[in-house]
């Protein structure tokens, strides 16, 4: 049994897998219940259950993530392995901001994320379809062991991605497109993580 027949088992297990993580978003997002169109908080129990896993297991790789609840903090934790060509683990959640009430020209849109970090480097990334797989949009953040930061980004700060790979002729990001938002750790970072989360805001 050669590569190609390898390949082809691989990705019956990639498509078997989309429609199941594509359910688990939504029934997690049916699960919690909403800190406002612009707002993402961990203050209530409800609202970790609102994010789903996605590790490289989805392509054979054996890295593990999890997300909970401690102090007012989403804690995104896991192991980040290599193996397997895997490389990356990531928490996502269904999010449906809105600009109608930050429609100033002269003070832009920005999405803050406030961490509580273990110094590794992380990923704020935003989707436009509801579904597991396609373009992302991502920026990252360098957290700081044991400090609470704040990273704020311009809609220009985020690039399409794709598999690791940038994405030079995607359309446009838009703040009132966005349907996912999630946290990725990848870089090559092996080994264990803990990024602490308290919110998640778009602002003025």
């Amino acid at each position: 049994m050669g590569t190609r027949y390898f390949s082809a088992i691989l990705m019956s297990t990639l498509l078997a897998m989309i429609p199941l993580i594509h359910s688990e978003l939504h029934a997690r997002n049916e699960a919690g219940t909403n800190n406002g169109p612009n707002l993402i908080t961990f203050d209530k129990p409800e609202h970790a259950g609102r994010w789903a896993r996605v590790n490289d297991s989805v392509m054979g790789g054996v890295s593990t993530s999890t997300i909970y609840l401690e102090d007012d903090f989403g804690v995104f934790s896991g192991n980040l392995s290599l193996e397997n060509n895997g490389g990356f683990a990531s928490v996502r959640r269904l999010w449906t901001p809105t600009t109608k009430a930050l429609n100033n020209e002269s003070k832009p849109a920005k999405v803050k994320i406030k961490v509580l970090g273990d110094g590794q480097y992380y990923q704020l990334r935003f989707r436009t379809s509801k579904y597991m797989d396609g373009v992302s949009y991502a920026a990252g953040f360098q957290s700081k062991e044991g400090e609470m930061t704040e990273h704020e980004f311009e809609l220009n700060d985020f690039v399409a991605v794709w598999r690791g790979r940038t994405v030079r002729d995607a359309e446009k990001l838009a703040w009132d497109d966005i349907a996912q938002v999630g946290i990725m750790i990848t870089q090559k970072q092996k080994g264990p993580f803990t990024l602490k989360v308290a919110s998640i805001a778009l602002s003025n």
